[in-house]
């Protein structure tokens, strides 16, 4: 009988964890629908290990909840209580913001939030282990892209130098007799990272390795994944120097050869440390004393949906959208541009509902830019990695100061000509020169309107003596400027 009760006890407490892990998630269904995107099996997508590191959380949670410690009867604890709820804001605000990267991150946090609500500590403490797997199905290797692009080009080129092959380097082109070859940001060997890392995280978890270990299962197997890459490029470019560039790994698809490379390397790195880090954890034999717990549920859940629930009850976006133009000028002394691409100068912001880009009619080198999003989503939103205030790559940017209320910044466009650039990013009645405050403002005022938000750019051209374009810059701005300032404000709704 006592060991039927024990049994019937571990099945409530698996249930229990499972439950409220699913319905955790079912909360914040807007990012598991972008998780599902993520992890669609893809040889391109970084994230395509997802389902299998879900699938061994998952597996670990149910193993882990089988022997929890024994819990004293059910209180209500204010600490746990606070964080669940904080976490939910946190999603809230990153969903009303449209920052997808901080929502993703926050879904292990608020599993694990809900879970101490309901089960206390000790069990927290038990469980934490495999939600901490959830991580490396999430965005947050991906913030390595750019160190991982600039080692592999170092890398290549050291190799290839040491190698005794005719290239130059410029920047992260490669010229061989024969042609050249690009190492572009799809080259930085980030799907290969984010998978090898994962690796190394499910087997610390499986050995039960301590902090010390696990780091190193995964700095290694993190290692093991760029020295790959960086044979894939080093030997594409050997075939290409061999072959007049007629390899198959140029004329074709080189993306075969890259994952049976990195394959070849996991497996060796999981025989060689597959038992690393390997201990024996004893579990309590007494099963968790728990039946069907229907209020420690239901207020875990209470805590953490607080924070969705404010995004459910904020405006609802207006799907038509007036056909009337905000940012317009009536001035002879800006005249407007019909194709940005023509001039010497234009931003790049993708998916704006409107912009406008006027050229001065005493300088034609003096422009003036604004757009306008009138609602923002994960991919139509003003502030992204995709938008810039140059026009493309070749242009270099300084970084941006302040410039009497507004930022400044100087770039040098691919002809070598310096130019000045004053801006402003809005949002609802906020008025930043920082990017993410800007956008963390828009998240905050959504739960109560729909802020209308875009930026405002007044740039001009200069010789090396910027003065009289600074001049310029300051009373087109001042004149025209804070006027397209205001009229992006009025369209908040």
């Amino acid at each position: 009988m006592h060991a039927a009760t024990n049994q019937c006890q571990t099945r409530f407490a698996v249930w229990e964890v499972l439950t409220l892990t699913l319905l955790t998630s079912a909360i914040i269904w807007p990012t598991m629908q972008q998780f599902v995107e993520r992890w669609r099996p893809d040889p391109e997508n970084v994230l395509g290990h997802g389902w299998l590191v879900v699938g061994v959380a998952l597996w670990g949670l149910v193993k882990d909840a089988r022997a929890l410690p024994v819990m004293a009867p059910w209180r209500p604890k204010l600490l746990p209580a606070a964080v669940s709820v904080a976490v939910g804001i946190a999603w809230a605000v990153a969903q009303q913001g449209a920052v997808v990267g901080v929502q993703q991150l926050l879904w292990p946090l608020l599993i694990a939030s809900v879970l101490w609500v309901a089960l206390g500590g000790p069990a927290l403490r038990q469980l934490f282990p495999a939600l901490l797997l959830l991580w490396f199905a999430s965005p947050l290797w991906t913030l390595l892209h750019g160190f991982l692009w600039t080692t592999s080009t170092n890398a290549v080129h050291m190799i290839l130098s040491l190698l005794g092959i005719p290239v130059h380097f410029d920047g992260n082109v490669i010229s061989l007799p024969a042609g050249q070859i690009q190492i572009a940001a799809g080259c930085a060997g980030l799907a290969f990272f984010t998978a090898a890392v994962a690796c190394g995280g499910i087997i610390g978890y499986l050995n039960r390795a301590n902090w010390r270990q696990q780091l190193l299962l995964i700095a290694v197997a993190g290692a093991m994944a760029m020295v790959s890459n960086w044979l894939r490029i080093v030997t594409i470019v050997v075939q290409a120097h061999r072959t007049n560039m007629q390899t198959p790994l140029i004329t074709v698809s080189h993306y075969a050869f890259g994952w049976t490379l990195f394959a070849v390397g996991l497996l060796a790195y999981c025989f060689i440390f597959g038992r690393y880090g390997l201990r024996v954890v004893a579990h309590s034999k007494a099963a968790a004393a728990m039946s069907f717990r229907p209020l420690p549920l239901l207020a875990a859940l209470v805590c953490a949906a607080l924070g969705p629930m404010a995004v459910v009850a904020s405006p609802v976006p207006v799907l038509s959208e007036p056909n009337e133009s905000v940012l317009v000028l009536r001035s002879v002394a800006w005249q407007p541009v019909v194709r940005q691409d023509s001039t010497a100068w234009h931003p790049q912001f993708a998916g704006a509902d409107e912009a406008a880009l006027y050229q001065s009619a005493a300088a034609d080198s003096d422009f003036l830019y604004a757009n306008l999003y009138r609602q923002q989503s994960a991919t139509h939103k003003l502030i992204s990695s995709n938008n810039a205030l140059v026009p493309n790559e070749q242009w270099q940017a300084e970084g941006a100061r302040d410039g009497g209320g507004a930022a400044e910044m100087t770039a040098i466009d691919p002809e070598g000509h310096h130019w000045l650039l004053r801006y402003m990013y809005v949002a609802g009645k906020s008025l930043s020169t920082v990017p993410w405050v800007s956008q963390w403002s828009y998240a905050v005022q959504r739960f109560a309107a729909i802020p209308a938000a875009g930026i405002v750019i007044v740039a001009a051209r200069c010789g090396t003596d910027c003065a009289a374009a600074q001049v310029r810059l300051a009373d087109s701005w001042e004149k025209f400027g804070m006027l397209l300032v205001g009229q992006i404000q009025s369209a908040s709704r």
